[in-house]
């Protein structure tokens, strides 16, 4: 099994599999 490696923080994985800053997540 691969071991999905969590974004950073403010970052979500989205469906292609790219961490991408969430600005509406991180603190707004």
């Amino acid at each position: 099994n691969i071991i999905d490696v969590p974004c950073r923080p403010c970052y979500y994985r989205d469906s292609s599999g790219n961490c991408v800053y969430d600005q509406l997540g991180c603190g707004a």
